[in-house]
């Protein structure tokens, strides 16, 4: 359970946080990844938290598949474009192999958690 503490990693606001969204997008080859792109003066949404738990639980071997981010889109350029939204409306962005497949405007969990299951990557085979 120790993995649920910190299920939400952050891509953090110093001089590394391109290199450190890099390092997230190779990482996740193989994964499912969900960013919770906010603002500063906003700040993360921590409503979601609860969806992203269940959905981790009920997952087999789900810390190979999934990977979930929060990043503030004024540190991180590769998130800026995608992301125009003046309000404090949450924003949720899936990646698969680097790519952009999904987008989820305001705190729904239903949605999220339906692009979710639909897009999270088999499980490999431990031959």
């Amino acid at each position: 359970m120790a993995q649920l503490a910190n299920l939400v990693k952050p891509i953090s606001a110093d001089e590394d946080t391109e290199s450190n969204w890099d390092f997230w997008m190779e990482q996740s080859n193989n994964k499912l990844v969900v960013v919770d792109i906010h603002k500063t003066w906003c700040g993360p949404c921590e409503v979601m938290n609860p969806t992203f738990r269940r959905v981790f639980l009920e997952l087999d071997s789900a810390e190979s598949r999934l990977q979930f981010l929060t990043a503030d889109s004024s540190q991180v350029s590769a998130l800026a474009e995608h992301h125009e939204n003046s309000s404090c409306k949450p924003l949720f962005k899936l990646y698969k192999g680097k790519q952009l497949i999904g987008t989820v405007n305001g705190a729904n969990a239903p949605q999220l958690q339906s692009l979710i299951l639909e897009n999270i990557p088999e499980m490999e085979d431990e031959d």
